[in-house]
């Protein structure tokens, strides 16, 4: 297994679930969406490379957008198989951690655990 870093980007509709201000229920939120194959996955690397792929994907998105960035331990066949990597990346949730904003503007957030 390698540390990856996993960006995501979480669907539109849920912004408003997701306040930095309710830690619980934001990281419960993106533990169900993730289980329910909901995210788009934006950059999934071994290296902090994620940041410029982000960077090109924000060109794209025209509504406001939340993103998750995780950093887990996965084997390189997980990022085959969404079906295989989203229940992994959900499990590595504590929906008790703490929100870390990353970056925020009036387009986007990227949320992690602190």
């Amino acid at each position: 297994m390698d540390s990856y870093f996993v960006v995501l980007e979480l669907p539109s509709s849920s912004s408003s679930l997701l306040n930095v201000s309710q830690n619980k229920s934001l990281w419960a939120s993106a533990k169900d969406l993730l289980k329910s194959g909901s995210a788009v996955i934006v950059s999934s690397r071994r290296d902090t490379g994620v940041c410029e792929e982000l960077k090109n994907y924000l060109s794209h998105i025209t509504d406001f957008t939340t993103f998750i960035l995780l950093q887990t331990a996965l084997n390189p066949a997980d990022l085959i198989n969404k079906d295989k990597l989203f229940p992994k990346l959900a499990s590595s949730i504590d929906i008790h951690a703490p929100v870390e904003v990353v970056d925020f503007n009036t387009k986007f957030q990227v949320l992690a655990q602190a």
